[in-house]
């Protein structure tokens, strides 16, 4: 949670819930397809009260590669209204950041988008 949402309920096994709070506004909510580590997990998203985007609609499939002594990181993300797309493409690149900067042992600080006056176009997830 220290590069991505505030609270998170996490069952990280085929069919296990995957929520997470992002920001008091934004709660994503899926199932996990795929779960093996360390190299892949495949888990539904949606906003749990969305009707553009609802719970489970969409796709995400992570893969994490090892290359020369550290790790690249491959998300695709599938299943998006057009509509959905550049503010996921945009939160994406977002909370990657904050990973890199945790996995290199930094510490991302508080995520500028969960705070409750937070204005960032339409990124919403």
């Amino acid at each position: 949670m220290q590069w991505i949402g505030l609270v998170a309920e996490l069952e990280p096994h085929p069919g296990g819930l995957f929520r997470v709070d992002m920001n008091h506004r934004t709660v994503v909510r899926g199932r996990y397809l795929e779960v093996r580590p360390p190299e892949r997990v495949v888990f539904t998203w949606g906003h749990e009260d969305g009707t553009v985007l609802p719970a489970g609609s969409s796709t995400v499939e992570i893969v994490l590669i090892p290359d020369r002594g550290g790790t690249r990181v491959e998300l695709r993300h599938s299943g998006l209204p057009g509509s959905e797309q550049e503010a996921h493409r945009f939160g994406w690149g977002h909370y990657i950041a904050r990973l890199k900067t945790r996995m290199e042992g930094g510490d991302p600080g508080p995520d500028p988008y969960a705070a409750p006056d937070a204005v960032h176009g339409s990124h919403r997830s």
